[in-house]
């Protein structure tokens, strides 16, 4: 299978970078699944097979709300 890049739109993007800080991490983000066997407490990665598209989110040292 290939998968091709493409751009996130700003909303996406944040939507992907909250579930990344998120120790019990959503299980489903739009039409993207997480990969539970790929993700750890520090990154996250999503995978859309529909779009053939994959979003590692990996989070930094804190979160301000």
């Amino acid at each position: 299978m290939s998968m091709k890049g493409g751009s996130l739109k700003p909303p996406e993007i944040k939507m992907f970078l909250q579930a990344s800080y998120e120790e019990k991490a959503p299980k489903q983000l739009d039409d993207y699944t997480l990969d539970e066997k790929l993700s750890n407490l520090y990154g996250k990665v999503y995978v859309n097979e529909k779009a053939k598209k994959v979003v590692l989110a990996f989070r930094g040292t804190g979160m301000d709300t």
